[in-house]
């Protein structure tokens, strides 16, 4: 009678157990899905090694410093893809490698046909073989992830590398605009000390109204007034007529030498006016060397005064695309016979009309370089977008505070020690997985149910079958899960590419409009 009700009591047992295993494959599907399973791990090896040929290939050859930054993103795009898939690839084989042995344990298969199947020789699209052996492939698994591993650290020092020649470059930029500003000050000082401040020589010849040479003439001076030295201007009058006769009975037609002395407000300035004929004669002896002698007469001018008289008239040609720096190409010297105080004739030069036609054709290619490159620009961003258009299905990791349950008031985070305020997944003092695992191994935890007394063996770890709630395989607790890391660093990349992606379009019309306004799109 006893033996009777054991006998239902291991039964009713028996039949929860059944009841609460999931509904188990036949033998061939499962045995196809397996297979499915091995082609795609065994294609990723030559994924891996070809992703660390282009690496190499990479480091090796020198493109383009533009291109640099992008290419370094694309293959960090594709190694961050390669290594999803292989920890995909790693929790579906642990979960089909389940179902073997619990269809072995309700009779559902035979253990001998399993293995006689497992045994058939396996071969890829090209004929080669494929190993079958689990604990191999697993293997194998680790150590391409330890390869994708390496490619990241190397492509975290080649984009080190690049943002140092980049601020290399800015520096240099910096200290040649630096030079640059230097030469034109002195280029200014030199106009202020041969020509004298405030003096400005405009295209179609004249002399601005500030026209002021250090040598002693003021061109634009009021020196006379009609209410205060009457007398004076009417002998200045005289002397003007008396020297243009001069001028004409000695042949001299057209413009002065010596400007016209007017007064273009009609009033002067009392701190300026000269007092007495006397100044204005000293003024008038102090620049005598500028006077040209007339017809046969000669004037001794002394070496020091020639040299004085040697003014060059600085001419600035404005490019003509209003973006290049001037050069001195752009300055165009007057000599010191053709250049007259009243009047200043610059021409035009063939030429500058040349150099502008040459500085267009330079922007035109300039502009068109620019829009190839944001075309590939784009190109290349669109195929990285698409590699993240499908992110890992995995539920996000949550860090915020706060506990369910009551009873949970004294559970402390296994990582900061904090009591009741969060559990140890939400924990954000220790907020990455590398950090976590560290913490894990200086305590001495198990990495599975997080125990200071487990040794991570089967017969001893409490939690070593319970699935991961984030990716759903085993040997490892959710909270030092890698895939939920994983999606938000995806989605970041996915989004940054995004941002990068719009500015590129606009940039693309920018250079359209500019290139159809010169006709050369």
């Amino acid at each position: 009678m006893e033996d009777s009700k054991d006998y239902d009591n291991l039964k009713a047992e028996l039949d929860c157990l059944k009841n609460a295993l999931p509904d188990l494959p036949d033998s061939n599907t499962l045995y196809a899905h397996i297979v499915d399973l091995l082609l795609k791990i065994h294609a990723m090896k030559i994924s891996v090694t070809n992703l660390g040929a282009q690496v190499d290939h990479f480091c090796r050859t020198m493109e383009e410093e533009s291109n640099r930054p992008l290419r370094i993103e694309l293959l960090q795009t594709a190694a961050w893809k390669t290594q999803y898939q292989l920890l995909l690839y790693e929790t579906r084989l642990d979960d089909l490698l389940i179902y073997p042995k619990l269809m072995i344990a309700t009779k559902n298969l035979d253990e001998k046909v399993w293995t006689e199947m497992m045994a058939q020789p396996l071969l890829d699209i090209d004929e080669k073989p494929v190993n079958t052996d689990f604990s191999q492939v697993k293997r194998e698994i680790q150590t391409h992830l330890q390869t994708i591993e390496k490619i990241f650290r190397q492509l975290e020092l080649l984009d080190d590398e690049v943002g140092r020649k980049e601020y290399i470059e800015t520096k240099k930029f910096e200290i040649k605009v630096l030079k640059e500003l230097t030469a034109i000050q002195e280029k200014l000082d030199h106009m202020h000390i041969h020509v004298g401040r405030g003096k400005t020589v405009r295209p179609g010849g004249g002399v601005s109204s500030d026209l002021s040479l250090h040598y002693g003439i003021d061109f634009n001076y009021p020196y006379y007034s009609d209410s205060e030295h009457s007398d004076e201007k009417e002998e200045a009058t005289e002397e003007k007529t008396l020297e243009e006769g001069t001028h004409r009975s000695a042949g001299k037609e057209g413009p002065r030498d010596l400007p016209k002395l007017v007064d273009p407000d009609q009033s002067i300035d009392s701190d300026r006016s000269i007092g007495s004929r006397e100044q204005e004669s000293a003024r008038i002896q102090e620049n005598v060397a500028f006077l040209e002698p007339l017809l046969g007469e000669e004037v001794n001018i002394d070496f020091k005064d020639q040299q004085a008289m040697e003014v060059e008239e600085l001419v600035e040609v404005d490019d003509a695309l209003g973006e290049e720096e001037e050069t001195d190409s752009d300055v165009m010297i007057i000599p010191q016979e053709e250049v007259r105080p009243r009047e200043i004739e610059v021409v035009q030069e063939e030429p500058v009309r040349l150099r502008r036609q040459e500085n267009e054709e330079e922007l035109i290619q300039r502009l068109r370089r620019e829009y190839r490159q944001a075309i590939q620009a784009r190109e290349d961003l669109r195929m990285m977008m698409r590699e993240l258009e499908t992110p890992p299905r995995c539920p996000t990791r949550n860090f915020n505070p706060g506990m369910k349950h009551e009873n949970e008031a004294e559970m402390p985070c296994v990582f900061c020690g904090m009591r009741g305020h969060h559990y140890s997944d939400s924990c954000i003092e220790f907020i990455t997985v590398e950090s976590r695992l560290e913490r894990l191994a200086e305590v001495g935890r198990c990495r599975v149910c997080l125990d200071t007394w487990c040794d991570e063996s089967r017969e001893k770890c409490r939690k070593f079958n319970a699935r991961c709630h984030y990716c759903g395989g085993y040997g490892h607790n959710a909270c030092i899960c890698e895939l939920p890391e994983i999606k938000r660093k995806l989605q970041e990349k996915f989004e940054w590419l995004n941002r990068d992606y719009a500015n590129v379009n606009d940039r693309i019309a920018r250079l359209a409009g500019r290139l159809q306004r010169h006709g050369a799109l």
